[in-house]
């Protein structure tokens, strides 16, 4: 399911299972894009804000205006928790806990 601006998209929902055992479930939201025709501009703008479930880990990632993960919070499929900061080039700049 997808809610939308009024000329690109604007938080979308999505659910994937297989038989091999993948599950998934998610939302995104993203950034308006920018006026201008839609052959130049497109009809999605950068993600800014996930949150998922894969596999049993949870997620959630805010990304800067560019559409780059920028902090991202997880729990894993154990019960781990984590969390990141990255720079532009996603690159970890600080982590918790401490990557050795």
């Amino acid at each position: 399911m997808i809610m939308d601006y009024k000329r690109s998209e604007a938080i979308g929902f999505g659910v994937a299972e297989n038989k091999n055992g993948y599950v998934y479930a998610g939302l995104t939201i993203l950034d308006k894009t920018p006026n201008g025709p839609i052959m130049e501009v497109g009809t999605t703008g950068p993600e800014r804000l996930t949150v998922e479930v894969k596999n049993k880990t949870a997620k959630i990632a805010l990304s800067d205006p560019k559409g780059k993960p920028r902090i991202v919070f997880v729990v894993d499929s154990l019960g781990n928790p984590s969390m990141k900061f990255l720079n532009e080039e996603g690159e970890i700049i600080y982590s918790l806990p401490e990557i050795k």
